[in-house]
């Protein structure tokens, strides 16, 4: 009869734990660089090269294994029109100094992303399959930090995703790699490097 108590006891002690494991819940934050791969026939059609950069910053919410991510990027084309304009400057330094600008063509993305995450704790490991849907805004080609100056739209748009990516764990923050392919839009795929650090 003690033996089937200290069982009972055991059990209900190793399901309690795991019950405290499954709804522990943490925040992480990850800064990507990526090469982007676009469309061909329409970066052709709106001046770009069919490859950009770029730089993101997401938090992420893990809990269960399951994470979503959102975060905020900003995307640079290859531009392939470029143009330049004399501008006048109106800053404390440069008030009515004359320059000729060139101009940049990027975009800043919106992106949200939600799925599955494998832990291989042992090997320090985290494998991680998620959904995602990226939107761009204000893509244009335009003169840097100009308020009267002539822009143009870029027509790019970002779309429905798959990501893949695998991390490895340090003491203080993880290291990965991803691939992004892309099933809706201008945006074919995205190859990229992570950081992560989570508390």
């Amino acid at each position: 009869m003690k033996k089937i108590l200290s069982l009972a006891l055991v059990l209900g002690s190793s399901v309690a734990l795991a019950e405290q494991q499954d709804v522990q819940s943490r925040w992480s934050f990850s800064a990507n660089l990526s090469q982007v791969n676009l469309d061909s026939e329409q970066a052709g059609l709106e001046g770009v090269g069919d490859s950009a950069w770029s730089i993101d910053v997401s938090a992420n919410y893990l809990q269960n294994n399951w994470i979503s991510s959102f975060g905020l990027g900003y995307l640079e084309y290859d531009d392939e029109q470029e143009f330049s304009q004399a501008v006048e400057g109106t800053g404390l330094f440069n008030d009515g100094d004359i320059s000729v600008n060139d101009s940049s063509a990027s975009a800043v993305t919106a992106f949200v992303a939600t799925g599955y995450q494998w832990q291989f704790i042992e090997q320090g490991m985290n494998v991680i399959a998620q959904a995602g849907y990226t939107h761009l805004f204000a893509s244009e080609r335009g003169i840097d930090n100009c308020s009267n100056c002539y822009d143009e739209n870029i027509g790019i748009d970002g779309g429905v995703y798959a990501k893949v990516s695998g991390q490895k764990d340090f003491e203080r923050f993880s290291l990965g790699l991803y691939f992004q392919q892309y099933l809706t839009g201008d945006i074919e795929n995205a190859t990229g490097l992570l950081i992560s650090s989570s508390f």
